[in-house]
């Protein structure tokens, strides 16, 4: 994430001056979070470390990930905004470290205080950058939504090297590439392998690596937002 005075770390730091009450947890790999109406209803959650998934409810056997939230993410925060309905199921990808806010606390810190205005552009500005990729992916060519997936999950969570290329955290698994896209079985795993023989994407250490100097350099630049 960019430098800004906005930014979560200042968040919990004002927070916790300002005694918003807070609970620390930890959650193993594979949890579903946010399963049940009392905790839908009452809490937001921060993302301190890990990777959680976000599933489109859209009644559908098996749901897509819509998105895949790391660090300083908040979930839940659309519900806090006009109470709808959650359209999300939330699971794990690693384990994670947690805040839980009340909704009732984050309304009064963000909305009772000018000076706090500016948390409210830096969450939607983070939520709204996984629904602008989301949007990139629906309207683009069969042929290359594998190479977007790629390249929006590098931008959200790639670690740029020093040769050029971007790593993708080892908690993002080829399975979740596949759900992401939104692509068959057999199409998903004819355009990896296209991507693998081009020299464009590899895998070790069971890490995705982009072979993509433009990536790179954004990731280094901070250019990572819409």
């Amino acid at each position: 994430m960019p430098k800004s005075l906005y930014n979560y770390h200042e968040f919990i730091h004002l927070s916790h001056d300002g005694r918003i009450p807070f609970e620390k947890i930890e959650v193993p790999k594979n949890a579903i979070l946010l399963n049940n109406s009392a905790d839908l209803d009452n809490y937001v959650y921060l993302i301190i470390d890990g990777y959680v998934a976000l599933f489109l409810n859209d009644g559908k056997e098996q749901p897509k990930i819509y998105s895949i939230q790391g660090e300083g993410a908040f979930l839940n925060y659309f519900t806090l905004l006009d109470h709808s309905i959650n359209r999300f199921r939330y699971k794990t990808l690693s384990k994670c470290f947690l805040y839980r806010y009340s909704k009732l606390d984050i309304e009064y810190f963000l909305s009772m205080f000018p000076e706090n205005f500016g948390f409210q552009f830096f969450i939607m500005k983070n939520q709204t950058t996984h629904i602008y990729f989301k949007s990139l992916m629906a309207s683009s060519p069969a042929s290359e939504k594998l190479m977007l997936t790629f390249s929006n999950l590098a931008l959200l969570h790639g670690i740029p090297t020093e040769d050029d290329t971007v790593i993708l955290p080892p908690a993002i698994k080829t399975s979740h590439l596949l759900s992401y896209s939104n692509l068959s079985k057999s199409c998903f795993y004819k355009d990896l392998q296209y991507l693998k023989t081009t020299n464009q994407i590899e895998k070790q250490d069971n890490s995705w690596i982009i072979h993509n100097k433009e990536l790179n350099l954004m990731l280094q630049n901070g250019e990572t937002y819409i």
